[in-house]
């Protein structure tokens, strides 16, 4: 049991280092190890709201993210994609941890396009937190901006900016979220071939690095890979979007740690 507690101490602490109330989503992002800030899929909607306004039906998902065999690391998303006459509204949920310790973070925004290359998106939260038992739910507020510009037919670039300002939670510490920022690329090299780059991180902490690759086995059923640097992680997972359907898994091998599994289905109306 010592054992135990000892894993998930240090795992909640690497964990928080990580998060900060923040989880990119999505199996297909969790195959290409979340380099996926240039990609345009449902998961979008957390990794990337400003691909949304390319979105034409509404489009409703989950996800379920499990860290090393550990329910009380799992991650648990939900997304909302709206369309309207001038843009498209979005929201989505996400929980990690249990009941001694938890984040929450609720968002909802709207996205438009700019002509037929650029597309941005503004995005407000509720951040809600439990350090641990004796303190009671702690709340703060949050505000993010995105944007993606299709620089050639095949070529596209994404920028997401997360908390931009820095909220602190009103505890005796003075809990503070970071600032995050995620910038890539989503490169097409043929009908069925991408290669994905990105560079991520949070003020005061060096850059994540990762790529991905996504290949088109046959018609609307895709293989992806990728590496993350930091922590070392490698991924890959499956996905299928023929139907009206959307269902996809994914698992990412960190050293010396363990698994992650996702699992994630979304459905067009």
């Amino acid at each position: 049991m010592n054992k135990y507690m000892l894993l998930l101490s240090i795992a909640i602490c690497n964990t928080m280092l990580a998060s900060d109330f923040y989880f990119p989503a999505g199996a297909s992002s969790g195959a290409l190890s979340h380099a996926t800030v240039g990609d345009f899929d449902f998961w979008s909607v957390i990794n990337n709201p400003s691909f949304t306004a390319r979105y034409e039906k509404p489009e409703v998902g989950i996800n379920y993210e499990s860290r090393f065999a550990l329910k009380e690391l799992s991650v648990s998303s939900v997304g909302l994609v709206y369309p309207v006459s001038t843009g498209t509204v979005f929201s989505s949920f996400q929980h990690f941890g249990y009941s001694v310790y938890h984040e929450i973070r609720f968002g909802m925004g709207y996205s438009r396009t700019f002509g037929d290359k650029f597309g941005a998106a503004v995005q407000f939260n509720l951040l809600a937190f439990r350090p641990d038992p004796e303190t009671k739910e702690l709340y703060t507020f949050s505000a993010d901006v995105s944007l993606n510009a299709k620089l050639t037919d095949n070529l596209d670039l994404g920028f997401n900016l997360i908390n931009i300002p820095s909220s602190k939670f009103e505890n005796d510490v003075g809990t503070q979220v970071p600032v995050r920022y995620r910038f890539g690329l989503n490169w097409k090299l043929s009908g069925s071939f991408r290669v994905l780059t990105e560079i991520s991180g949070k003020n005061g902490d060096r850059p994540d690095i990762r790529c991905g690759i996504s290949y088109e086995l046959i018609e609307n059923f895709n293989f992806s890979a990728g590496v993350a640097s930091y922590p070392l992680a490698v991924s890959a997972g499956i996905s299928y979007s023929k139907w009206n359907l959307h269902p996809g898994v994914s698992c990412a091998m960190i050293r010396q740690i363990g698994k992650i599994w996702n699992c994630s289905v979304s459905y067009v109306f």
